[in-house]
């Protein structure tokens, strides 16, 4: 029963992050300009990815495998749209990198290419884990230089 619970939870999240992610990009229309990715952080470029890796995933695991030749090529184009833009995405991150790409860049586009959209999911979560030790291993470290906070007593 638990177990039904579960996997009932977990289809309505997917279902609702693909709204989201539909809704949020939906095709190249949607697509930024580089010199707006340019300034966004890794987080930002990873929420951005997540959206795109979900909705070509999704093309190429539905409307791909549709018997309707119409639904099929547009799962293609759809699918195709958000490789050309995950690879964009990946070229602004190589070149804030130094040259190097972040590993959940190129899982984000063999999921995508694959219709793997639960790796999307996961690649994301991941980076977002990721981006949360990293700033509060920051916040451990300012406090560690800053003096230890004043504590006010009851009555004081």
């Amino acid at each position: 029963m638990k177990l039904m619970l579960w996997g009932g939870a977990l289809f309505m999240v997917f279902g609702y992050l693909c709204g989201i992610a539909h809704a949020l990009w939906s095709g190249k229309r949607d697509n930024k300009a580089v010199a707006e990715l340019e300034l966004m952080n890794d987080s930002e470029l990873a929420s951005e990815a997540s959206y795109v890796c979900l909705v070509g995933a999704v093309a190429i695991k539905g409307d791909f495998h549709s018997g309707d030749t119409s639904t099929k090529i547009r799962g293609i184009e759809k699918q195709s749209e958000a490789q050309t833009y995950l690879e964009t995405i990946e070229r602004v991150l190589r070149k804030a990198h130094g040259g190097q790409t972040p590993k959940w860049s190129r899982d984000m586009e063999s999921a995508s290419s694959m219709g793997n959209d639960s790796l999307c999911i996961e690649t994301h979560m991941g980076m977002i884990q990721e981006s949360a030790r990293r700033a509060g291993e920051e916040a451990e470290k300012k406090a560690r230089q800053g003096q230890s906070p004043k504590i006010k007593r009851k009555g004081q």
